[in-house]
Parts: C-alpha cells; sequence; structure tokens
C-alpha cells in the first residue's frame, strides 16, 4: 500500500501552476526523499498533503482513504519549514503546549518517551534559545510525533546543521523508519545525505514530478565508468570499442569517453599510448545522486 498517492495534483496562484498535475506515490515504510529545485514547488506539495493549503484541483489518498477524513489526518507529522516554538520554554514546557492544543492522551507518558526515541531527555530546565540549531530541529520532530505518527513529513529539515547536527539527524529519521516502522517524506538540498537514508526518490521540476524512483533503481542508473579525457575523442573512443569489444563507449558533448563495464584503467591507457593518443585524464568515475540530478535539470545549478 502507498503512504500516500496523489494525482493530479495542481495548486494555482493567479495564473500559475505552482504544483502543475503531480502524481507522487510514496510506499508504505520508505524514507522518501523529495528532491527540486528551489522554486520547484516541493513546499507546496508537501503542504497540500498535510492540508496547511487548499487543492486547486486532483486527489491526494493517505493509506488509500481521502486525505479529507479526519482520522487518517491525525496520522500525519509534520515540520513544514521552522519548528514553531517559544524560545522561553523548554522542550518538555513546548511539548506540553502543542499536546494540549491536539488533544494527546497520557501527555506526560507521551512528552517523556517522544524526548527520549529524539535524544533530548536530559535538556531538563534548559530554555529553547539556549538550544544549537540541531537540537531545535529535534525538538520540530519531537512536536510532529506527539500522538505517534504514521506519517512523517519533513521539508528542508538539514538546512543550517553543522555537521554533528546532519549525523544526529540521519541517525533520528534511520531509528525512526526502521525500529517504528514510520514512513518518511523529506525534501532537502543536501542530495548526499538524503542518498544516504532515502529508499525511493521523487524529483520535481516547475511543479511536475519528472522521475519517481526506487535507491535500488537509482543504484543501477548511476553505474561506475571510466572517464578519459583525450585528444581526438571520437577516434580514441573507436579505438577502445575495437580492443575491448566494448558497445558501452560513450562520448558527451563535453568531449569526454564514458567507458562502462571496464574497470582496467592501466590497460586501457596503454592501449591509448601505443596507439598514439595523449591522455590527459583517465579514472573511475562513480555518478552519485547530485550529478545524477544536475544531469536531468539539464545542469542548472540550485539557486
Amino acid at each position: 500500500m502507498n503512504a500516500i498517492e496523489a494525482s493530479g495534483l495542481c495548486k494555482r496562484y493567479g495564473n500559475k501552476n505552482v504544483v502543475d498535475h503531480l502524481n507522487i506515490q510514496v510506499p508504505e515504510g520508505a524514507i522518501y526523499g523529495f528532491i527540486g529545485q528551489n522554486g520547484a514547488g516541493k513546499s507546496t506539495t508537501q503542504k497540500l498533503i498535510c492540508g496547511l493549503t487548499p487543492v486547486t484541483s486532483g486527489e491526494i489518498k493517505l493509506y488509500g482513504k481521502p486525505y479529507s477524513d479526519a482520522q487518517i489526518r491525525s496520522k500525519i507529522g509534520m515540520l513544514i519549514e521552522n519548528a514553531g516554538v517559544y524560545p522561553g520554554l523548554t522542550a518538555q514546557e513546548n511539548m506540553r503546549l502543542y499536546g494540549l492544543a491536539i488533544g494527546v492522551q497520557n501527555l506526560d507518558k507521551e512528552i517523556g518517551r517522544t524526548l527520549e526515541l529524539i535524544g533530548l531527555s536530559d535538556t531538563g530546565r534548559k530554555k529553547v534559545k539556549q538550544f544549537s540549531l540541531g537540537m531545535k530541529q529535534r525538538l520540530g520532530i519531537a512536536i510532529a510525533l506527539l500522538g505517534n505518527p504514521k506519517l512523517l513529513i519533513l521539508d528542508e529539515p538539514i538546512n543550517g546543521l553543522d555537521p554533528q547536527g546532519i549525523i544526529e539527524f540521519r541517525e533520528t529519521i534511520l531509528r525512526l523508519n526502521q525500529e517504528l516502522h514510520m514512513t518518511i517524506l523529506i525534501s532537502s538540498h543536501i542530495l548526499g545525505e538524503l542518498s544516504k537514508i532515502s529508499t525511493h526518490y521523487g524529483i520535481i521540476k516547475d511543479g511536475a514530478m519528472v522521475r519517481q524512483m526506487s535507491a535500488k533503481e537509482l543504484e543501477e542508473i548511476c553505474r561506475n565508468y571510466l572517464f578519459i579525457k583525450v585528444e581526438r575523442t571520437q577516434e580514441a573512443a573507436r579505438q577502445i570499442e575495437q580492443a575491448f569489444h566494448s558497445q558501452q563507449c560513450e562520448v558527451t558533448k563535453d568531449g569526454e569517453i564514458h567507458l562502462f563495464g571496464i574497470n582496467d584503467t592501466k590497460a586501457v591507457n596503454k592501449l591509448l599510448w601505443q596507439s598514439g593518443f595523449e591522455v590527459e585524464e583517465i579514472y573511475m568515475h562513480k555518478q552519485d545522486l547530485e550529478e545524477y540530478f544536475m544531469n536531468l535539470m539539464g545542469g542548472v545549478t540550485n539557486g
């Protein structure tokens, strides 16, 4: 079953569809990395799923039920943009306010369980204004977890975190997913971190879904290849194909050779040298999520 399934989802502001007939499927139990440039429609899509802004058109289902179902909506925890916490209060006091507002049962027990899970149980009387940014983000997640949701939606939660904060965040997400079997939809510009935790990906551009895939599918796409920079590129590529009987020797528009299925750098370099080619660069290259994303976006940076 899909935890989230949306079809033909649109959100219009004025004459522009910020979310444009978007289809998305988030499998139950997944950590779904939601990727796109600034302004691509990620935050708006997440707000639509959470019911924070009305849908212009299209359909959203959560665990097979309409997202308007109050009971199923109660199973969503969310951290959209920044955690709305009171800096002059402690972590427990902040959580108590939110818990009372949403009617959490056995609130003291729930607060203790959640703070322990997130790693903030020892903050005591320390005010939130004294927290690090990473601690504030974890508190935001703790508040989102009040009521024990099945689905957690996080919008750019890693932004501004230092390396230690990112590691702690990663460990928290993996624990929530693996120990509590929670489905997590998370957007981030830090693609290297997403690739360490995501089981599935969705790539959005101009409000529309460009590609959805599992981590396994991405791994198959992002194959190792031998990178070669050499003069007389086309001629060198033909020489390699003939010598190694390779059908996977690609020449890019930048004049690079990408040789798949062969990792013997020494043998290829020797062949080219003996054939009179001057090799400028040759090394094994592993395409990662960031490179794949950049290629899919046409090489435009995340501005």
